[in-house]
């Protein structure tokens, strides 16, 4: 084995492919630990599990049920998602314009 064969572009590309992967992995995980998005990626994984087994197996149907949900769970989950930060806009918006207008109140009466 030649040790500079190890040290190559291709491989020095690829460990940063796989540092930069694991980096995002990891951060992801510390994100969602402790989160209701725990449940939401468990559902995914045991969604995409079904999938891959489906293929392999040869279920054409089920394989086509996993697509269809997968298809419509990205948009339900987008509709979802958007309506979630909406309301949690609307809700800051609402408490920071009520709390401008409660100083703006106090200068004005005083």
């Amino acid at each position: 084995m030649n040790w500079s064969d190890l040290f190559t572009l291709h491989n020095l590309t690829n460990v940063i492919d796989i540092l930069v992967v694991w980096f995002i992995i990891y951060n992801l995980i510390l994100m969602v630990r402790g989160t209701k998005a725990v449940q939401l990626l468990r559902g995914i994984v045991i969604i995409a599990l079904i999938k891959i087994i489906s293929v392999y197996v040869g279920l054409s149907t089920v394989s086509w049920i996993m697509d269809q949900v997968i298809n419509w769970g990205v948009i339900a989950m987008v509709i979802i998602f958007s309506q979630k930060s909406g309301e949690d806009w609307s809700t800051w918006a609402g408490a920071h314009c009520s709390l401008r207008a409660e100083r703006k109140m106090k200068r004005l009466k005083s």
